[in-house]
């Protein structure tokens, strides 16, 4: 059996859709969903999921999404021996008809019609692997991805395909090459279907995609930046060069609404965006020209999940302008906690549609942002020398930061060589409320204490997940010593 085989079955063993795999995926709207399973966004490692499946009878553990499957992936294969790291694409399409353009509709009310499959985030892993079964030179690292997007080969798996291949253009090469180029190259296209059934082109995105790809420092808890592993800088005459040989069409003939360059021009900045606040989205309409123009405005944000799902609107607002030449006009939009908190998911994220209709003409111009609401902090204390086998207690304190009360709060604490994967109900630690309720304002904290297993350093994670606020993260370095022994 050829070495790159091995890494693929693990891959396909880590989701449970071909086989009796560690873990079921589940992409949903509603949070009551998970209900008979665990919220993919409060797993804090991969140990205590595998502890399940095996422990489960090989009985799929409920649920994961991108970055669960990624890390159970990359566990199990650094246990194995495989050097493999996790990697996370920012902005990543899902293309499933090969043509690198990924498409959406929307009627003149901007209601979709059908929908862009962009990913705000998509996680896989790399392994370090030779490839005897491709041409010299593409040994190294290897893309593989166990969530379940699409079938390859009669199975849900995707990869391997080495790096190299990806940011060359070698759409021809093993595994999903095509695929996995779309995921850090494609375009964004979005049209307008009026009416008559006509269309037309509101948006146009060909840089965003693929921006930022990442992968954790073996310096430390810092962000490497790998993009230029996958990709020639974008716009570069390099990166024209490789799309040609992927098949894209760099060049083409400008549709009707394309040959006149926009009158207007849109952008989108916001306030800092703490989730439990009312903030600012400012949208600036920009007239480039040398004479004032009229157009129709509409501002609207939306709940998303990390994979672009739509939880629902949060607030509108449309507005008839006359923007002088050669100036700016501002439109604000305030989005207040009440309107947004109802609709936004465990990922915290809001987006931001603009669009602009001139008055003299039929053309519309649309531009987007997506906002993730910055969440508070855990505050972590430990007491005690960290030493195996040696007890120390972890004090962690939570200060409700929304405007409402937080009720079926649960702590999850977890390390590595430190403690396993253990839950604290609000319940039982709410001094002040004596319930299982976190007044607005109100602190709680809990005490979780543990001897560490393995010396060296290591990293307390916590987790906080309630029914209006989720998936809040924290975490502390311990040095643990080694076990001190008492001779007589």
């Amino acid at each position: 059996m050829l070495l790159q085989s091995f890494p693929f079955f693990v891959a396909v063993q880590v989701n449970a859709y071909d086989d009796r795999g560690v873990l079921l995926g589940k992409w949903s709207k509603n949070l009551s969903d998970y209900s008979d399973g665990v919220l993919p966004t409060r797993w804090n490692g991969s140990v205590s999921i595998l502890k399940r499946w095996s422990e489960g009878g090989t009985r799929p553990v409920r649920y994961g999404q991108c970055w669960v499957f990624a890390a159970v992936a990359c566990t199990v294969l650094r246990c194995l021996g495989i050097p493999t790291r996790c990697i996370t694409n920012f902005s990543s399409a899902h293309d499933n008809n090969g043509d690198l353009i990924i498409e959406t509709e929307v009627d003149e009310n901007d209601e979709e019609i059908s929908r862009a499959d962009i990913w705000n985030y998509h996680c896989w892993v790399e392994s370090w692997m030779a490839r005897k079964d491709l041409p010299d030179g593409y040994d190294g690292w290897q893309v593989l991805d166990s969530t379940p997007q699409e079938m390859s080969d009669g199975v849900f798996c995707c990869g391997p395909c080495p790096v190299r291949a990806i940011r060359e253009g070698e759409v021809g090469m093993k595994y999903d090459a095509p695929f996995i180029f779309a995921e850090v190259n494609a375009d964004i296209t979005k049209w307008m279907v009026h009416k008559d059934k006509t269309r037309t082109k509101i948006y146009v995105d060909n840089w965003s995609v693929g921006r930022n790809i990442s992968t954790k420092s073996v310096y430390g808890d810092k962000r490497e930046d790998v993009t230029a592993l996958y990709k020639y800088p974008e716009g570069s005459a390099k990166e024209r060069e490789v799309f040609e040989k992927a098949g894209r069409r760099v060049s083409h003939q400008p549709d009707d609404n394309e040959t006149q360059r926009p009158q207007l021009k849109l952008s989108i900045k916001n306030e800092e965006a703490v989730h439990g606040t009312d903030f600012d989205i400012i949208v600036e309409v920009q007239n480039v020209g040398n004479k004032e123009a009229g157009a129709d405005l509409t501002i609207k944000s939306v709940a998303i999940t990390y994979n672009s799902l739509h939880r629902g609107v949060c607030q509108s607002k449309t507005a008839r302008l006359t923007v002088p030449a050669q100036k700016v006009h501002k439109e604000v939009l305030r989005l207040r906690y009440d309107h947004y908190g109802a609709c936004v998911s465990e990922h915290h994220m809001i987006r931001v549609t603009a669009s602009l209709k001139m008055n003299d003409q039929s053309d519309v111009i649309q531009t987007m942002a997506n906002i993730q609401l910055k969440m508070p902090k855990l505050n972590i204390k430990v007491t005690g020398e960290a030493a195996v086998g040696q007890k120390v207690t972890a004090y962690i304190t939570l200060k409700n930061p929304l405007p409402v009360t937080l009720k079926n709060g649960v702590f999850t604490v977890e390390g590595a060589g430190l403690t396993t994967a253990t839950e604290i109900p609000v319940l039982a630690i709410s001094l002040l409320s004596h319930s299982n309720a976190i007044q607005p304002g109100e602190e709680v904290t809990v005490k979780h204490s543990f001897k560490p297993m393995r010396y060296g350093m290591r990293k307390l994670l916590v987790d906080f997940d309630s029914d209006k606020l989720m998936d809040v993260k924290g975490e502390t370095i311990l040095m643990v010593r080694r076990k001190r022994y008492n001779w007589p």
